[in-house]
């Protein structure tokens, strides 16, 4: 991380400024304290006296405005609108890179934000807005405004206001000011300049002040650097008197004005605090030297002499203004003398704070950082290799690159992008000229990128790694990258495991390709031979000329004939140059005479030798070093004499020599130590510390006492340790020639060297003491070596041969690994490093480890032995991935959790089940019963859309899965936690949706209107008609930045909603669009039945029923592409063409377009090559992942097919029940959801977490061999649908509970497994609402119909463990059912419906009471009096009503919780909704409907009622208290009708993190927090002490809304909880904590 921050610290003072565009010249009104919006009237220039321009360039009404004088004749006239000089803080420029730094204008008295710099009040001479934004230097800075109300209009009341009021609102706003966007402003985080006028410049003074002395805003007056001072009247003025006597007189004095009296108490008090402090700042004052025209007479007089306008510091720069008081602050124009001083010492002092560099990069609070590394999944930044490599730069050296005239062109700003490719032989110094050009770049002030792939790192000779990088760089320096990747990682995606083109996509194309920068990006990449996957990486980064920035990109390798030939075909580079560099003889002769010169001998002799090194060089600065270090050693001119003679040239023969000396010079022990040091070196899966080497080595080696000065002793200059105690070989020449040379006493076997490796790493594992030293985090910093052997065991396991004596341990150490409990402890060290990832990586490199295996020994005699190892690999393969799937969240909170939480969990046929679940099912008091699938399923969650409604279409939407019905209801779920966040109604049928790609709008298209919505809210924000008889295909996109809207209709027109024209509907295209497509003998271009459009909109796709697919250009208005289909693949031969049915564009590759023919064929076709590629399958949807490199089928029978887009290769098929409706892939390509029916599936299948979280290829060979996910061979699984358990309750003293499903089934259990059904509708009817009675005797439930069904149950005496039922009394209600209640001897139930609620008599079918029924669900809920069995309770929002049963419901008593509605607290597991949310009608209409109401009441220990009260807007629950009932005030007070409770709130601090209250146990309130861990806070009345404990979680896949309603905690401490049409029991000991 400390690297990281380097890296950030170094990326101050960017280059990359944005041309200011018209947005970022006019964003102001971020912060308003006070006044009213602005106006939206509008006028023309000149219209009249009150009109005048905004800063947008339109015309406003208002009153006219003053400048921002002390005493003027303006003072005391008109007045400036607060609709165009916003009060606070208000942001007016920003640039788009990260600000050098912030730029605050503060006005004086009378003034106000924009009038006080603006010249007659024309808008166009607002000088900070208009002319600042494009000087250089200063237009680096961010730039804002600071209005307060200090006019001295005599109209206003009487004020006690002051120059401290003041200064401490500049305090506040700058703390917690807010831009347009609502982000932080994050004043502070770079250095700060004041421009201050008159007593602006007092009120900077004092918050200066009163900063220092604030620790919450100290860091903000440490930040303040300069203060640029206009006429500000630090030992007051005598005109000030004056305004003082008219307003006293005529109207009310004002405490600033009297303030600014010459030699005024508080003047003084500030002059003399200040003084101590001001040399801290840098100083500027700027004095008038003209007279002021005053309000009354027609007298000009001097408002400021000089004295009073400069303090006379030290270090203070002074200078006269030629103007008045008024005039000082504002110009003419840019060529005006005063704007000229004024812009020069701006753009001195901006240039100085950028090259102080910052702390913290802008707009980059810790939280936002963390999530770009998170998602970037980085623990170190690339400026520790190029500090490496720089250190290894001598003076004097490398300057020659300067001057070369390709790359002086290179680094030329220009409009375009450019591309350098140097190429040199090995060892030429290649990586220390790339270091160079950083710093050199830097030093023009030009900020660049870099990477440095290196040979000794596998983590760092991917693709994947360097696009991470970059990334990281990148969005360092611009806040809109930065902001995009925030965006990501919000989505729920990690980049670690992802493929190149899918970082490229995602990163650069869809966000850095589409910001507008001024300046270009530089972009270094050093050692791109070395990457793992050249070829992919080039193709990449060939399209750098599709971004709108442009990107000068220098690249430099050795040449290879793979890189030349990808050069060469330059049609993909843009403005591309190569030219091969060599070691200059200038460089070689530097770097010898700076090391001859600490040479003692003559000058002569030193000459001599040089000669001698450079005319043996050859160029090679490697072999110029070693030969130096030689040389460094002799102390005779005979001795260096000789080693001349003998160095050898070149760098076989100089390892040669190396490596004899070191097999000659060494003793026996020595040689073992370097032997083992070079295998470490050579074969490590990255480069190690000298911390995990010496670990790694102490089993074989013993306790070495200095590593790094034996390294350099016994390893021949071979291995060298960098400047952050890493080891690595000195290069990549030395690391193939000890790997490739096999004749060497010190030669490396890779095929030895990696099951070697493999053994200590994984034998490391078997530490029996481990699990105690991750449980103890002081512990972790003495095992350096876990993490490496934690996370690379794998690496050298895939890279260990199958065959020979060396392998022959492989097999049994894996085997007793993943039998003993070492396994746990290792799966606990990753989730402890954040490394759950490898998990995937070892369960593939298990599978192929066992196939190759089995194929080795396939005809050897089969050995029980090995033939139970390899099954037991193979079962650990697939549970692992299941680990990581289902449970890598969980673990991530709390690593040790797999040894005790995890196993129950797993299904019984799991071999971590039946590993470590049976033990612990003896051993602890953890324990899951209930569920008898025996096998892990792909299913990861259900998502109930509700009764009567039917799924249409979906989208994936950011983090957000929103789901369109055929009522017309729209649904948003959270896409991680699968909750249902918002339901909007639109009114009518639609017919297509989609989202803007920001994902912040939804637009909906139905039969009469069009209607957007914000994301996640809901919230309508406009409505329009659609044109008539104009029926959407499916074909509704985004485009232009999110700015516009094309839709594709069924009357062959495309077009174009325009959003930045309110006032303007759907506009035609183009009327020439697809109306005339070329004539094909037999066929019909009659209505289409499909569209769609390609990712930038530039081209859509138009399927007809009588016509081949078109491909047309909405720009040109032509058709440029029609499918025609070879004979050989068509049915009929006679017909050139095939219809088709669904079309979808690749995401990445340009013109590729994916679809389905209506005779079960899917196709991928190249417009522009006229190439396809089918396979034939029976589908009727289809569907692209984002990354292009899977697609989705389904059919009508339910049966789902994932494959491989570049092969057409099946991967994983699943088969449903039900047919499939829609399918989309999930962000992060992990999941894959389908719309059936009601209900929307979420799969999580092993082969996708296999496909998207795999490692990067090792080798340039299998990356160009094919796709990671090519295979020959799919998974396949069977998905069997469950019904839904919809209905559920439970009784502790009978130890029943009872479950109804969606199919009108309901069965009672037992807590000892016994299991019977004892009702089954006779129409299928959904179960929606049960009750077992207080003695377990009798259970009541009602079928969605409104049939209320009462039945006995009893034990059956025929059948052992099993129940039977008896149907005692049926009612039907023609009325919604919300709630059913036996009375505790069952002759009573009440029913609450809608309309009404009833009471009736059990035995004789009477009703027997009739009182309101529910408006709402959450109106009120009944439970029975626990202290009175003939009285039950109804709970409201903010009392209770106590009822009779015996005398048909008549109230008892009535009471309220307390005085007032207990405050709701807003908790965090809602955090995503909105605190607002408006609820739609029908008609579109929008008003704000809060809806609060009891969500459920708790009573399972009898000493506590759990009263849950949310407050929901338009379904969607925002906040949520807990007021907590006692029993006993259930009892009537003597002579008391109504009174209040004995209650009390949960407070907030634990609110803030309940999901779900589950009750009291022990005394300790029981809850589901927002990770899904139930726990226990205890409250110590006497100590009011708070205990939180976390006892164990829910898996995530099992709690969706419904499931999640149903789960509850009886009272002797078992839960139980749906899942998959099942109630899992899971019992647990509440009273310890895991």
């Amino acid at each position: 991380m400390e690297t990281l921050r380097k890296l950030r610290n170094n990326r101050w003072g960017s280059k990359h400024i944005s041309q200011p565009t018209h947005r970022d010249l006019s964003r102001q009104n971020a912060l308003r304290p006070s006044g009213p919006l602005e106006s939206e009237n509008e006028g023309t220039k000149g219209a009249g006296p009150d009109r005048r321009r905004g800063s947008d360039g339109s015309t406003r009404s208002g009153p006219s405005s003053p400048g921002a004088s002390v005493l003027t004749g303006d003072t005391l006239g008109r007045w400036p609108s607060k609709h165009e000089n916003p009060l606070g803080l208000n942001v007016i420029y920003e640039p788009t890179t990260v600000p050098a730094v912030d730029i605050i204008f503060v006005h004086g008295l009378g003034g106000t934000s924009h009038n006080t710099w603006t010249k007659d009040k024309d808008p166009d001479l607002f000088w900070p807005e208009k002319w600042l934004p494009f000087e250089p230097e200063i237009c680096e800075a961010r730039v804002l405004t600071f209005g307060y109300n200090a006019g001295a209009r005599p109209m206003d009341s009487g004020t006690i206001l002051n120059v401290t009021d003041f200064a401490k609102d500049l305090l506040f706003c700058m703390e917690y000011g807010k831009d347009e966007q609502k982000d932080e402003l994050n004043i502070g985080k770079v250095p700060i300049i004041f421009v201050v006028h008159s007593m602006g410049g007092l009120v900077v003074k004092k918050a200066y002040l009163l900063g220092q002395l604030d620790n919450r805003y100290k860091h903000i007056t440490s930040s303040i650097s300069a203060i640029v001072f206009l006429a500000t009247p630090h030992r007051g003025s005598g005109l000030a008197e004056l305004l003082d006597k008219i307003l006293e007189v005529c109207f009310n004095p004002k405490q600033y004005v009297i303030d600014l009296k010459r030699d005024s108490p508080m003047l003084e008090g500030l002059n003399e605090e200040f003084r101590h402090i001001a040399p801290k700042l840098q100083i500027i004052s700027f004095y008038e030297t003209k007279t002021t025209p005053l309000a009354v007479g027609t007298a000009k007089k001097l408002v400021l002499n000089k004295e009073s306008s400069i303090l006379g510091y030290e270090g203070e720069v002074s200078n006269a203004l030629q103007a008045n008081h008024h005039e000082v602050c504002k110009f003419c124009d840019q060529y005006d003398p005063n704007y000229v001083s004024i812009r020069n010492i701006l753009k001195t002092l901006v240039g100085r704070c950028r090259d102080a560099k910052s702390k913290i990069s802008y707009g980059d609070s810790p939280n936002d950082l963390r999530k770009v590394q998170t998602l970037l999944a980085l623990t170190e930044g690339p400026e520790d290799d190029q500090k490496f490599f720089h250190d290894r730069w001598m003076t004097g050296t490398c300057d020659w690159i300067k001057y070369e005239a390709f790359f002086k062109d290179w680094v030329q700003h220009s409009a375009t992008s450019k591309t350098l490719w140097l190429h040199g032989p090995p060892a030429s110094g290649k990586s220390v000229l790339s270091s160079f050009i950083v710093d050199y770049l830097s030093s023009l002030d030009i900020s660049c990128s870099f990477f440095f792939f290196r040979f000794g790192d596998q983590t760092k000779r991917s693709p994947n790694a360097l696009l991470r990088s970059l990334a990281y760089q990148l969005a360092t320096q611009l806040p809109g990258l930065n902001r995009k990747l925030q965006d990501l990682h919000n989505d729920g995606l990690r980049l670690e495991k992802t493929d190149a083109r899918t970082i490229w996509n995602k990163v650069y194309v869809g966000g850095l390709f589409k910001m507008e920068l001024r300046d270009p990006l530089y972009w270094v990449i050093d050692a791109l031979d070395e990457s793992d996957a050249s070829h992919t990486l080039l193709e990449v980064l060939s399209s750098v000329s599709k971004a709108a920035v442009p990107i000068h990109l220098l690249l430099i390798s050795r040449w290879t004939e793979h890189l030349s030939s990808s050069f060469d075909r330059t049609e993909q580079w843009p403005n591309l140059q190569t030219h091969a560099i060599q070691a200059q003889e200038s460089d070689i002769h530097t770097f010898v005479r700076r090391e001859l010169h600490y040479l003692r001998g003559s000058e002569a002799f030193k000459q001599h030798v040089l000669e001698g090194i450079r005319q043996r060089a050859s160029g090679n600065f490697l072999w110029v070093s070693l030969a130096m270090k030689e040389i460094r050693k002799c102390h005779t001119e005979k001795a260096i004499e000789a080693a001349l003679s003998e160095i050898p040239s070149g760098m076989g023969p100089m390892y040669k020599r190396m490596e004899m000396n070191i097999a000659r010079d060494l003793r026996e022990d020595d040689k073992d130590l370097a032997k083992h040091i070079l295998i470490w070196a050579t074969c490590s899966r990255r480069a190690m510390t000298l911390a995990e080497l010496s670990q790694a080595l102490e089993p074989d080696m013993g306790v070495i006492l200095d590593l790094r000065r034996a390294i350099g002793e016994v390893c021949g200059q071979f291995v060298v340790v960098d400047n952050t105690s890493h080891v690595s070989m000195i290069h990549q020449t030395a690391k193939k020639y000890l790997l490739k040379t096999s004749d060497l006493e010190f030669s490396i076997s890779g095929p030895d060297a990696h099951p070697q490796l493999f053994t200590k790493t994984l034998s490391f594992l078997f530490d029996p003491k481990l699990r105690a030293k991750l449980e103890q985090i002081a512990a972790i910093p003495a095992s350096p070596f876990l993490q490496y052997a934690a996370t690379c065991w794998p690496y050298h396991l895939g890279l260990s041969p199958l065959s020979g004596n060396k392998s022959l341990s492989i097999l049994p150490l894996l085997a007793e690994f993943f039998r003993g409990p070492h396994v746990l402890t290792w799966i606990h060290a990753l989730a402890y490093f954040d490394e759950l990832s490898v998990l995937v990586q070892v369960s593939k490199t298990l599978n192929t480890y066992v196939s190759k295996k089995r194929k080795l020994h396939a005809d050897d005699v089969p050995l029980k032995q090995r033939i139970e190892d390899l099954e037991l690999l193979e079962l650990w393969a697939a549970d692992l991935l299941k680990v990581f799937a289902k449970f890598a969240p969980n673990l991530r909170q709390q690593p040790s959790a797999i040894h005790k939480l995890v196993p129950p969990f797993c299904p019984k046929d799991s071999v971590l089940y039946r590993q470590y679940g049976k033990k612990l099912k003896d051993q602890t008091a953890l324990s899951v019963t209930g569920l008898t699938n025996p096998s892990w399923d792909d299913c990861l969650a259900k998502i109930s859309l509700g009764s009567g409604l039917q799924a249409l279409q979906m989208l994936c939407v950011g983090h957000y899965l929103c789901i369109l019905t055929t009522s017309g209801v729209i649904i948003f779920c959270d896409a991680q936690s699968l909750r249902e966040v918002q339901r909007i109604e639109h009114g009518e049928f639609i017919f297509s949706i989609a989202a803007s790609a920001q994902g912040e709008t939804l637009v909906s298209y139905g039969y009469h209107t069009t209607k957007l919505w914000s994301i996640p809210a809901g919230r309508l924000k406009r409505t329009l008609e659609n044109p008539k008889g104009c029926k959407a295909l499916n074909a509704l996109k985004f485009t232009g930045n999110d700015k516009a809207v094309l839709l594709g209709s069924d009357d062959k027109s495309i077009r174009k909603l325009d959003l930045t024209k309110p006032n303007q509907g759907w506009q035609i295209l183009d009327p020439n669009l697809l109306m005339t497509e070329a004539f094909i003998p037999g066929t019909n271009t009659n209505t289409p039945r499909y569209m769609c459009f390609n990712p930038d909109a530039s081209l859509v796709a138009v399927a007809y029923s009588g016509y081949p697919l078109s491909i047309w250009s909405l720009s040109k208005a032509q058709s440029i592409a029609t499918l025609r289909r070879d004979a050989e693949k068509r049915k009929q031969s006679s017909i050139s063409w095939t219809g088709v049915d669904r079309v979808r564009w690749h995401p990445s590759e340009d013109g590729e377009v994916l679809g389905l023919y209506n005779d079960g064929y899917v196709f991928k076709w190249n417009i522009y090559q006229e190439d396809t590629q089918e396979v034939r399958t029976r589908a009727s949807e289809i569907e692209c992942s984002p990354d292009g490199t899977l697609f989705a089928t389904s059919d009508i029978g339910g049966i789902i097919k994932i494959w491989n887009y570049q092969h057409f290769a099946l991967v994983y098929q699943l088969s449903c029940d039900n047919g499939i409706t829609d399918l989309c892939f999930s962000p992060d390509c992990c999941r894959i959801y389908d719309l059936n029916g009601s209900m929307c599936n979420v799969w999580e299948p092993n082969a996708l977490i296999r496909l998207t979280e795999t490692e990067q290829r090792s080798s340039e060979k299998e990356s160009e061999a094919g796709s990671t996910t090519h295979t020959s061979s799919a998974s396949e699984a069977f998905a069997e649908t469950a019904d839904p358990v919809t209905a559920l309750d439970s009784n502790t003293k009978a130890m029943l509970y009872c479950a109804g499903n969606d199919e009108g089934v309901v069965d009672i259990f037992d807590f000892l497994g016994n299991k019977s059904e004892i009702y089954r509708s006779p129409r299928f009817l959904t179960i929606d609402v049960i009750h077992i009675s207080e003695d377990g005797s009798t259970v009541a439930f009602s079928e969605v119909g409104g049939l209320v069904v009462i039945l006995r149950v009893y034990r059956s005496r025929s059948s052992p463990g099993q129940f039977e039922a008896r149907l005692v009394r049926e009612f039907k209600i023609m009325d919604g059912i919300h709630q059913i209640r036996l009375s505790p001897d069952s002759k009573r139930i009440q029913i609450d419906g809608a309309s009404k609620a009833t009471i009736w008599d059990v035995e004789s079918g009477s009703c027997i009471g009739e009182f309101p029924g529910r408006m709402d669900t959450l109106d009120r809920i009944m439970i029975n009096n626990p202290l009175d069995a003939t009285q039950f309770v109804d709970f409201y929002v903010n009392h209770a009503v106590v009822s009779s049963w015996d005398h048909g419901g008549d109230t008892v008593r009535e009471f309220s919780y307390s005085k007032s509605m207990p405050v709701l607290n807003v908790s965090r597991s809602y955090e995503q909704a909105p605190p607002l949310r408006r609820r739609s009608s029908p008609a579109g209409l929008t008003n704000l409907e809060v809806i609060s109401g009891v969500q459920s009441v708790i009573q399972n220990d009898g000493c506590h009622i759990i009263v849950h009260i949310i407050r929901s807007f338009a379904g969607a629950q925002v906040e949520s208290s807990v007021v907590v009932v006692s029993p006993a005030s259930l009892t009537p007070s003597d002579g008391a009708g109504t009174d209040s409770a004995s209650t009390f709130e949960i407070p907030k601090k634990i609110m803030d993190n309940v999901r779900k209250p589950l009750g009291f146990y022990d005394g300790s309130f029981v809850y589901l927090d927002n990770e899904s861990w139930v726990c226990t806070w205890r409250l110590d009345v006497e100590k009011d002490s708070v205990a939180l404990e976390r006892h164990f979680f829910i898996p995530r896949d099992w709690l969706n809304s419904e499931t999640l309603d149903l789960c509850m905690l009886m009272n002797n401490g078992i839960f139980i909880c749906p899942h998959y049409g099942e109630v899992a029991v899971i019992k647990s000991s509440l009273t310890k904590e895991w």
